[in-house]
């Protein structure tokens, strides 16, 4: 029987205790598992930065649009496009790393509000490709995890 069960109990109220206490060490190493992907995921954005490769046109026609119409609201997409030419781009989670969103921004900003697009509109190289493939394992897994672990209330 465990240390923090008290002595005075029923044998369904020992029975359940014990449960609980097992579910909740079950939380725990669950927690510091997705705690452990997500740190993963996000470092493999972090630091890299890849060569600019191209935004897809039908998608750049869309952002000139929108910043057409709705000027000062992010940053403008040619100025995306000529930084990420001269900085080279990298990759990010945006601020809710476990969703799945997958962004790219220019390899020296941090403005991810401003400066993301998303990545769909960029056109894929063999490397990005497969750096994009590691994330979104990363980000399968997490979700995977999170998916089969739902306490019982």
């Amino acid at each position: 029987m465990s240390e923090g069960i008290p002595k005075n109990l029923t044998i369904e109220e020992i029975n359940s205790a014990e449960i609980n206490e097992k579910l909740d060490s079950r939380e725990a190493m669950h927690q510091r598992e997705v705690e452990r992907l997500l740190e993963q995921a996000i470092e493999m954005t972090r630091h890299e930065i890849f060569p600019f490769t191209s935004i897809k046109q039908e998608f750049y026609d869309k952002m000139r649009a929108a910043d057409d119409e709705c000027p000062g609201y992010s940053t403008p997409i040619v100025e995306i496009k000529k930084r990420m030419e001269d900085e080279g781009m990298k990759i990010s989670l945006g601020k809710n790393p476990g969703s799945g969103n997958i962004f790219v921004m220019p390899g020296k900003s941090d403005d991810f509000e401003n400066d993301s697009i998303e990545l769909r509109a960029i056109e894929l190289n063999t490397v990005l490709s497969e750096k994009v493939e590691e994330i979104q394992s990363l980000v399968k897994a997490l979700n995977d995890l999170n998916l089969k672990f739902i306490p019982k209330k």
